[in-house]
């Protein structure tokens, strides 16, 4: 029995990742590009992670996809604000960069990012585990959203698909 069940924990990983890998953008006016946080490392340090999804906004960014970015996550020190600073040292102006600090959940994210931007299509940046989750909840609150996905390294991948099938359950239970 446990063999079946870890088999089917990390079939629905795989999906979820496969999910991800196939998300693509196809219309040009978006409002903001919304870049999820992810884990800061000790010393204010961006995790692979949260590194990998900034630099991906920031190419969405040059790329014209949307006039702003906005950065998302709570903590001591906030998400947030160490994805901002990584874009400004890659010259982004200030101008063009939002911080949402608050959140502590993709829900949240979704939810406060909605108050700062109002309703407007936005693409979210994340991983290609997180994109099914993410997109659920975001389009709960906006009008059009892309899902662009980064892909970070294979073992940060694979550890957070596999703790995305635990969120999205607890995340199925919530809304039922």
């Amino acid at each position: 029995m446990p063999l079946i069940l870890t088999g089917a924990w990390a079939s629905v990983a795989w999906a979820l990742d496969r999910h991800g890998r196939r998300c693509q953008l196809v219309r040009d006016d978006y409002h903001a590009i919304v870049v999820l946080g992810a884990r800061v490392e000790h010393g204010g340090r961006p995790s692979t992670t949260l590194a990998t999804r900034v630099a991906h906004g920031i190419e969405l960014y040059r790329a014209g996809w949307a006039s702003r970015l906005l950065f998302c996550g709570g903590g001591n020190p906030a998400e947030a604000e160490v994805a901002a600073a990584l874009a400004r040292q890659a010259g982004v102006s200030d101008l063009a960069l939002i911080c949402e600090a608050r959140s502590r959940s993709t829900r949240e994210n979704a939810r406060f990012s909605a108050e700062l931007l109002g309703a407007v299509p936005v693409i979210v940046v994340t991983d290609t585990y997180h994109a099914f989750r993410a997109g659920r909840l975001f389009r709960s609150h906006f009008p059009g959203v892309a899902i662009s996905c980064c892909r970070s390294p294979w073992a940060a991948r694979c550890r957070g698909a596999l703790r995305e099938v635990a969120a999205l359950g607890l995340h199925w239970l919530i809304d039922r």
